[in-house]
């Protein structure tokens, strides 16, 4: 079992932090701790067992010696004047939105100081399945400024980075993009978005990070060398989400396991390697990474590939369990209803 501690890197010394022999950081920015941490910490360096990870967070989630812990609290002021422009326009809460944004303006700084010449940036709640220097050769992403994950539906508009490589350069020209959108000569542009949206039904019905970073590569996508994850190359594809949505035509269909929570791919794992059964292709997909959004983080316990944690596996499986014996117990109910209501109706 691995220790939860950590190694904590001074951001005085940061300019002289080894990059990890040229090999390509992988890097989280994350506030607070959660228990899926624990899970998707350990992941990321069971598949990546030589690459040099850095967790940017604070003290509550400083537990974990087989990575750099770097205290963001000093970056954070270079976000200060990006939320004196920022206006809101999503149902999730204004915090959370904000942060958001807020994040390419602390991972601007951070890498101002820090000699990466690129990284691998991804969110906290992505398992991995694959190594990030294997994928990185086997798509060439050398030969790009920036990847990002496009959604294959461009009626979402949406880019993604919880998978993304990024150089400093391209980090620049976005955080200076999201001051444009967002300055008062152009902000109403969003404001008219975010109305036409709501007033339409659109899949994506609000002003996110993830619609911001859409304008962003659909503007640059000529100039700027970058690749979209959101493709499926070689039967392997990078996740959106293992959870999803029935009322989105996705370019991909995927065999659910409707049993699980509230549904999610139905996911087999073989030799370590993440498949799904594509009902359009008729095959199944590997998958390099699974990304466990929303209410769905609760589940990672159930695909770790490491050793396990028994008392914390037992701590996440119980609220699922309960949950899932409330569902069957709903579903017979309403069984029970429509039988009754039926038979009723034979008689009369």
């Amino acid at each position: 079992m691995l220790p939860e501690t950590a190694r904590t890197l001074n951001p005085s010394l940061s300019r002289q932090a080894p990059a990890g022999d040229g090999k390509l950081p992988i890097v989280f920015l994350h506030k607070g701790y959660q228990d899926y941490l624990y899970y998707t910490m350990r992941q990321a360096r069971l598949y990546n067992p030589d690459a040099p990870i850095y967790l940017f967070g604070d003290q509550a989630n400083n537990r974990f010696d087989f990575l750099t812990h770097v205290d963001v609290t000093p970056y954070e002021k270079a976000a200060y004047p990006f939320e004196d422009i920022y206006r809101h326009y999503s149902h999730n809460p204004w915090q959370f939105e904000m942060y958001c944004l807020k994040r390419y303006f602390i991972l601007r700084e951070i890498m101002r100081s820090f000699p990466f010449d690129r990284f691998y940036l991804c969110d906290t709640d992505l398992m991995f399945y694959s190594n990030v220097e294997e994928e990185y050769s086997r798509l060439g992403m050398q030969d790009y400024a920036a990847v990002l994950y496009v959604h294959p539906n461009p009626k979402m508009e949406e880019a993604l980075i919880h998978n993304s490589v990024w150089t400093p350069r391209v980090l620049e020209t976005f955080c200076d993009f999201i001051l444009d959108v967002y300055s008062p000569e152009k902000v109403h542009l969003l404001e008219e978005n975010y109305r036409y949206k709501q007033q339409t039904g659109h899949p994506s019905g609000f002003i996110s990070d993830m619609y911001v970073l859409y304008l962003f590569y659909r503007q640059y996508k000529d100039t700027i060398p970058m690749l979209d994850l959101g493709l499926l190359r070689d039967g392997i594809s990078y996740d959106y989400n293992i959870g999803e949505w029935p009322w989105l035509d996705r370019e991909n269909t995927y065999e659910m396991n409707d049993r699980e929570f509230y549904g999610v791919k139905k996911l087999y794992i073989e030799e370590g390697k993440a498949f799904c059964y594509n009902k359009k292709l008729r095959q199944p997909v590997r998958f390099s990474n699974i990304h466990f959004a929303s209410f769905n983080k609760g589940l990672v316990h159930r695909y770790y590939q490491g050793k396990t944690n028994l008392w914390l596996y037992l701590k996440l499986e119980w609220p699922l369990l309960r949950f899932s014996l409330k569902k069957n117990i709903r579903l017979r109910t309403r069984i029970r209803q429509l039988t009754s209501l039926m038979a009723g109706q034979s008689n009369n």
